[in-house]
């Protein structure tokens, strides 16, 4: 995904990268959905999950063969806390091999319909996870309706938000 940050050398070279001067009104924001994994969606997950399958060039394995395999392990995902066991209903495990990249995929279908329902883009945006980050163009007003929007996509998917206008922590 086009927006997605490896690791921390990847975010500085593309901090770095960010065209300067910085527009005057630069807003610096980050974005946090909070509780992501036990928390995605399962039936949009799964939808986001097909959706990439059938885009990727090496289909030596049948999409309809990958996600048995996945719904596999999301659906089948007991543990056990203080000698109960338990089966996961909603969401994801933390420790899944699966996991992320299964959260990864529903937040990529969920940023996608985030900027398909605004106007306005932000000057820059990356994402690690859930944690999202990104330069700000549009005043104050508008990143706010940016969060209340993405707060909105889904109920379980709420997000929270920061934000710095100080020029000497963004230039």
């Amino acid at each position: 995904m086009p927006t997605y940050i490896k690791d921390t050398t990847d975010f500085l070279n593309k901090f770095t990268a960010i065209q300067q001067p910085l527009p005057e009104n630069a807003i610096m924001f980050c974005l946090d959905v909070t509780k992501l994994y036990p928390s995605v969606p399962r039936k949009e997950a799964r939808e986001a999950c097909k959706t990439a399958l059938e885009n990727r060039s090496d289909i030596s394995i049948p999409t309809e063969d990958v996600l048995k395999m996945m719904d596999l392990v999301i659906e089948i995902n007991n543990f056990s806390f203080n000698g109960k066991h338990f089966l996961q209903t909603e969401g994801t495990a933390f420790g899944s091999h699966l996991g992320m990249n299964y959260a990864c995929t529903y937040l990529g279908q969920w940023e996608e319909y985030l900027f398909q329902n605004s106007n306005l883009q932000p000057y820059s945006y990356w994402r690690y996870v859930d944690d999202i980050w990104g330069i700000w163009k549009h005043g104050l007003d508008e990143l706010k309706k940016i969060h209340e929007l993405s707060t909105n996509i889904h109920p379980q998917i709420p997000t929270e938000m920061r934000y710095s206008t100080d020029k000497n922590l963004i230039s």
